[in-house]
């Protein structure tokens, strides 16, 4: 008593218990009289008082809770003599279950108002013994209803769900918390939804219990299902796209590449991904080979759409070349703030080699009729000088000197016509004659002709099926004549031209800007000096040659020739290695080839014979 109250033994002993308890002053709210010798009295009525808490103050005043029991002493009549009195100090205890209560309070208002479902489950039984207003909600059950039913109950997938109730039983440990899973649940009125749930597990009364929090995922999962959709929809569309596209983010850094983009780059998106969009879009100029500046750049600088410049190349990464086109715009979000890049960009590579062709078909068409007009009128000037230098030669007396000079000037005369005959090649009157040919003796004898004499020599390789074709016999056989002799005076220390035929298709998407059908390839190729690239592209421009001795018209009348045949001629070159050409020629199924030798034929009759004769300075036209 002296330790609970703080009072030495001497200031008790000999004091009334009534003083005692007065010193105690008994304050428990319970007791609005707050009457010391109320104990006293009640003790006197009923002699014993038993676990009576009660809240009493030390000397210092300070609020003691203490546990009190008091028992009276009787004599042998039964008579009382006094009491014993026992009180217990439980602040600790009352301060303990206080605060006990005040957590359980707290624990309720959290449980209560969490807006994810929670549910207590009894590990050992598996029902549910408790469960918090979002859950009652989720799942439609009042309260008391929901307690008691099988946690599994609640699952559109029972056996799955009670499987996983076991495994986390057993191989969790109390207070672990197990990974967040999906899985589908019902409600009351069977409507079935997808939720997360995670599970954590305590002790109530001395039971393991296992909490489960539920959340329902219904709409996060629609917007998933949509952005997965949109996002399929896109990579749709990107892959439809006949454009290479990549898209970046603000640091230039790669996030998606199509599929144009990745064939064209050498870059599969997996592995661009992530990078720098210079590590993958390799770009240069094509005239100076330096590198080009990155488009993404000037977009992020600029904010607006950049195109790039002409003569770009982009180099993919096994080295290959590409000329492209392109243009880089930036991304906006909803507030117009850039979040980034889309590069679309295109291989014009064979557009530009189409153009090309046009451009060199135009440019023979127009030397065309400029030749044709040309040479026509030519030839009447020939003409009349040719018949002029026979009437002279007539005229002169066999030994006379000048009959050497006509010859020389009817010799050069003749060889002016041949050439007329060249640029003839391009008019209206230079058309081919078709009939159908066989094309493997054609340039059998046609390039083993021009060789005749020549330290070169061919090697054949054609298709024993070779397709036959429609042409003009002696215009191909011209165009043969002067690839070999071109193949000759590549290699003047001898060598090999190698000659192959073989039968294609073309489809109607080729690089040669031709029709969709069969053809002939024929190809040419010495192993000569070769063309430098930059001569490349004149070789088939007119009066262009690096020959001392040449016209520079024999490649032109050949491209010529077989533009005119409906077909194509091209060339290309290894400096110093070897040089090909390479003859396109439509083919025909046609396989009735007859060699025409009809015998001509004697006509017989009669008529008069007219004879003019010609002034020795007139024009023929």
């Amino acid at each position: 008593t002296c330790d609970l109250l703080g009072y030495q033994a001497e200031e008790l002993v000999g004091e009334s218990a009534g003083r005692i308890f007065e010193y105690a002053e008994d304050i428990n709210i319970h007791d609005k009289k707050r009457n010391p010798k109320s104990v006293i009295e009640k003790l006197v009525a009923q002699q014993t008082i038993k676990n009576n808490e009660k809240t009493w103050r030390d000397k210092e005043g300070r609020a003691i809770s203490v546990l009190f029991s008091a028992s009276a002493i009787l004599d042998n009549d039964q008579n009382l003599q006094g009491f014993v009195c026992v009180a217990s100090d439980i602040t600790e205890r009352k301060q303990a279950e206080e605060a006990l209560k005040v957590s359980e309070a707290n624990y309720r208002r959290l449980f209560d108002a969490e807006p994810d479902a929670i549910i207590i489950t009894d590990s050992e039984t598996k029902r549910i013994v408790d469960a918090n207003p979002s859950a009652l909600k989720l799942y439609g059950y009042g309260y008391d209803e929901m307690c008691g039913l099988p946690a599994v109950s609640l699952s559109a997938e029972p056996q799955q769900s009670a499987k996983h109730i076991q495994q986390i039983l057993t191989e969790e440990t109390l207070d672990a918390t197990g990974e967040i899973v999906q899985r589908q649940h019902k409600s009351k009125d069977g409507t079935v939804f997808p939720v997360e749930i995670a599970h954590g597990f305590y002790i109530r009364n001395g039971r393991k219990m296992i909490c489960a929090i539920m959340r329902d995922i219904s709409r996060r999962k629609r917007m998933e299902d949509e952005l997965a959709a949109e996002k399929e929809r896109l990579s749709v569309t990107l892959r439809s796209i006949g454009d290479g596209v990549i898209s970046t983010d603000l640091q230039g850094n790669i996030i998606s590449v199509n599929k144009v983009a990745e064939e064209l780059t050498g870059w599969k998106e997996e592995e661009a991904v992530g990078k720098p969009l210079t590590n993958v879009f390799h770009i240069i100029n094509e005239l100076n080979r330096q590198l080009c500046e990155d488009p993404v750049r000037k977009v992020m600088e600029t904010g607006g759409i950049v195109g790039l410049a002409n003569n770009t190349l982009l180099v993919s990464r096994d080295g290959k070349e590409h000329v492209i086109a392109d243009s880089a715009a930036p991304i906006m979000d909803h507030q117009h703030e850039i979040i980034g890049a889309v590069l679309v960009f295109r291989d014009v590579t064979e557009k530009r080699k189409i153009e090309e062709e046009l451009v060199k078909v135009q440019k023979l068409e127009s030397l065309g009729v400029l030749a044709g007009g040309i040479a026509h009128d030519f030839n009447n000037f020939l003409t009349a000088i040719i018949g002029n230098l026979s009437l002279a030669m007539l005229d002169s007396k066999p030994g006379d000197q000048v009959i050497a000079r006509l010859k020389e000037m009817e010799k050069a005369s003749l060889q002016a016509k041949d050439l007329t005959q060249q640029l003839l090649t391009f008019s209206k009157g230079g058309e081919p004659v078709k009939k159908l040919v066989n094309l493997v003796e054609l340039v059998k004898h046609s390039a083993t002709f021009s060789l005749r004499g020549s330290n070169v020599r061919c090697e054949f390789s054609i298709a024993e099926n070779l397709l036959p074709a429609e042409v003009d016999e002696g215009q191909i056989g011209q165009v043969i004549n002067n690839l070999v002799l071109n193949a000759d005076h590549a290699m003047p220390e001898g060598g090999i031209l190698k000659i192959w035929a073989e039968n294609i298709v073309l489809s109607a998407a080729n690089e040669l800007s031709l029709p969709a059908g069969p053809y002939i390839k024929t190809s040419f190729r010495d192993y000569g000096v070769g063309i430098p690239p930059d001569h490349l592209p004149k070789v088939f421009d007119p009066y262009f040659t690096t020959k001392h001795k040449g016209s520079g018209l024999g490649l032109t009348v050949a491209y010529s020739i077989i533009d005119k045949h409906n077909g194509r001629l091209t060339a290309d070159s290894e400096l110093g290695k070897h040089t090909t050409f390479t003859i396109y020629l439509p083919a025909t199924e046609k396989r009735d080839i007859q060699t025409e030798n009809k015998a001509k034929a004697l006509f017989s009759g009669e008529g008069k014979i007219l004879s003019v004769k010609l002034p020795v300075k007139c024009s023929i036209n």
